[in-house]
């Protein structure tokens, strides 16, 4: 009976010692764990600054993309106007010009031309 409880008492201090491993080894990796668990949120945190910084830098350039389209769009509302515009002062000019050539010979006259 003593040689059963010396071998209990063996198989008891084992476990404890077994216990004890696995409770530091289960502490190590906790902290591990939660070590990495960190490291993977600050990381996660950067990336949500680049993302958003980078977010930002598009929507600015997006922006600017719009806003030079629209003043191109604009100047070339304004050009083609302002060619037909020109277009008609010069139809206008050539007639007025045709006319006053007309009068002016119709004046001289053919035997003044000569």
């Amino acid at each position: 009976m003593h040689e059963r409880l010396e071998e209990s008492h063996r198989s008891g201090e084992a476990l404890a010692a077994d216990l004890q491993r696995l409770t530091n080894d289960w502490d190590r990796l906790r902290d591990e764990a939660s070590r990495r668990e960190e490291e993977w949120r600050e990381e996660e945190r950067g990336f949500n600054d680049y993302y958003s910084a980078e977010h930002g830098r598009l929507l600015g350039l997006w922006r600017d993309v719009v806003s030079v389209r629209r003043l191109f769009a604009d100047l070339h509302a304004t050009t083609e106007r302002d060619l037909a515009r020109l277009r008609s002062d010069l139809t206008s000019t050539t007639r007025e010009i045709g006319t006053a050539c007309s009068c002016l010979l119709s004046t001289i006259g053919p035997h003044d031309a000569d």
